[in-house]
């Protein structure tokens, strides 16, 4: 966002696609009722003046603008977003309202309240402050139709049909509908779809990078969402023979941790609870033989005094498990690779 973050962190994205059309151009494919669109009148969160002004106009009744997607599969999640900042008009508009047809779900946002309104329908509902006034609203919910009818609506304090004085409104930008559980960074379209393709991070480090025979990996990581997928961090040869894994697994709810060299694993794939996925979460592995263990947050989870000898060597890292499969998909503050096996108390420390 052009803002140098006070704690950045490597953020790795799944394939996604935007299927809204004219993401920053509210004047075309958007149709509109007793309002207008005015384009390119503020800047927006990504720098460029493209953000569009939507003015009601003096009719009564609803104020709104609208898109519809067609082609959607049933029963699965879909995530919408969009940008929006207040306009100080003739009068302000404190209340912005949604109905998404498609999902048959409705909720409102509140500037004043920086927020969503409780009572909203949606499995989900959030707002990103990305500074400036922006704010990026996300809704996610279960598709219970093929076509998503997004509606945005003005209200003025008491309803969404009124008589309107012609200069009051919004601003908008970035119109957004991906399929998947949780949102992905803004992708923009014109006259088509557009895809983003998966980011890929693998193949670091050689075997001089590894200790074989005792060492640490050690994560703090958070995933992007909720979703039906592991999240896994790994050391290995690329084969079943010698590999460390952490991460998510596919709840969401709880860590991750395999450890195997040769025939020895030294800790059963057993998760445990994580109290929340999307904040950071420092993960550690310690393998020597006789004297293993897994800490998650400065607690030791579990142990392991199995006696292993190495078969062959670590020669890469990885942000997906030692197949290639299971991809990591979220943010990454720190990844370390110890070569030397840590005690108990700097592995609370960590």
């Amino acid at each position: 966002d052009g803002v140098v973050q006070s704690e950045p962190a490597l953020l790795l994205e799944p394939a996604r696609t935007n299927l809204l059309l004219n993401s920053e151009d509210f004047t075309t494919t958007w149709s509109r009722v007793n309002s207008t669109i005015t384009a390119n009148q503020i800047i927006a969160p990504d720098g460029t003046q493209t953000a569009d002004l939507l003015l009601e106009s003096t009719a009564t009744g609803s104020h709104d603008i609208r898109q519809n997607k067609s082609g959607l599969t049933t029963g699965v999640s879909y995530t919408y977003s969009i940008f929006v900042k207040q306009y100080e008009g003739t009068s302000t508009r404190d209340r912005i309202d949604f109905y998404i047809g498609g999902i048959n779900s409705s909720g409102s946002f509140q500037f004043s309240r920086k927020g969503f309104n409780d009572g909203y329908s949606f499995d989900r509902a959030e707002a990103i402050y990305y500074g400036n006034g922006w704010y990026r609203l996300i809704i996610s919910d279960v598709t219970t139709g093929t076509t998503f009818n997004n509606i945005i609506i003005l209200h003025n304090g008491t309803s969404t049909s009124y008589t309107g004085d012609g200069g009051s409104g919004v601003y908008l930008w970035g119109g957004m509908l991906e399929l998947g559980s949780y949102e992905t960074s803004y992708i923009k379209t014109t006259t088509a779809t557009v895809t983003r393709n998966a980011d890929v991070c693998d193949s670091a480090g050689t075997s001089a990078d590894f200790n074989d025979s005792e060492g640490v990996l050690y994560a703090e990581i958070s995933a992007l969402g909720e979703d039906t997928n592991y999240e896994l961090i790994s050391i290995s040869d690329g084969t079943n023979d010698i590999h460390i894994d952490l991460g998510f697994n596919n709840t969401k709810t709880e860590s991750y941790k395999q450890a195997k060299f040769g025939g020895d694993n030294l800790f059963g794939d057993l998760t445990d609870p994580i109290a929340d996925q999307t904040t950071p979460n420092k993960m550690a592995i310690k393998y020597k033989s006789g004297d293993s263990c897994f800490y998650v947050n400065g607690f030791k989870i579990d142990s392991s005094s199995t006696a292993f000898t190495p078969t062959s060597s670590f020669n890469e890292l990885k942000f997906s498990y030692f197949t290639g499969g299971d991809k990591f998909y979220g943010n990454t503050k720190e990844v370390a690779a110890f070569k030397e096996a840590l005690t108990d108390t700097e592995l609370e420390s960590l």
